[in-house]
């Protein structure tokens, strides 16, 4: 179904899949796992926390910037909050540019309502013409 902007709305991904755009740039967003923030996160409470690794690869012609990259969740209809805890790790998308032909990780931790229930967009925003992706449990 087209959207508004004239492309195919595409298909959730599942988690651990990877999606690779016409300019070369591939995501993962790995699955879910649950675990426990240190006792220095910056989280709004919740009882159930989970992260995932997101991995990029560049096979672009151009270095790709992930500092504005955008990750929205819902977890049963639910907004899930961001959770920074660099004890654990969460300290959101590199600031480097990735290189043509390099590759990063970096884990996103999120309070969510049901791990088991969860959809998330990820944007690249360094490049408007690659759409976003949507990962779904």
């Amino acid at each position: 179904m087209p959207t508004e902007t004239g492309r195919s709305e595409q298909e959730a991904l599942a988690f651990g899949e990877s999606y690779t755009w016409d300019d070369g740039v591939r995501a993962t967003v790995g699955k879910p796992k649950k675990f426990k923030p240190s006792r220095f996160a910056v989280v709004e409470k919740e009882r159930r926390y989970v992260r995932f690794t997101v991995t990029v690869v560049n096979k672009s012609d151009k270095p790709l910037d992930l500092s504005l990259t955008y990750v929205n969740v819902q977890s049963r209809n639910e907004e899930a909050h961001h959770l920074f805890d660099s004890l654990s790790g969460l300290k959101g998308p590199p600031d480097t540019k990735v290189l043509k032909g390099r590759k990063t990780k970096f884990d996103v931790g999120l309070g969510v309502a049901d791990p088991k229930d969860v959809v998330m967009e990820v944007a690249l925003h360094d490049n408007s013409e690659r759409p976003s992706l949507v990962y779904s449990t």
